[in-house]
């Protein structure tokens, strides 16, 4: 029984994937030339360590990471992408700092 559950769970998601591999003929579904918006959303791990060798200790915290992005195309193959992300990063030691960062990327798309 356990065997048939790996072999229908493996089968599930190779059919799955190929699938989402058939987007039609070569010209369906090509959205290279059409501005498209997204968000990203994922977490950070971060701590902060010692290179004095003083006796510090903090524990590492867990923050959000996410923000939005455009993707331009510049004809067919090129393109660029900026994005807005926020990012929570900090320690606890005495007590529990934060700190807040606002990176702009921008990305070549080739």
């Amino acid at each position: 029984m356990k065997k048939l559950m790996v072999i229908a769970s493996a089968m599930l998601v190779f059919f799955n994937t190929a699938i989402g591999q058939n987007a039609g003929s070569a010209t369906d579904g090509d959205d290279r030339e059409k501005i498209q918006l997204g968000i990203k959303a994922g977490m950070n791990i971060s701590n902060v360590y010692d290179s004095d060798d003083d006796e510090f200790e903090a524990d590492a915290k867990v923050g959000f990471a996410g923000g939005v992005f455009v993707a331009i195309p510049i004809g067919t193959y090129f393109g660029i992408q900026p994005e807005v992300l926020v990012s929570q990063k900090g320690f606890t030691a005495s007590s529990s700092f934060w700190v807040q960062n606002i990176g702009l990327p921008a990305q070549l798309h080739l």
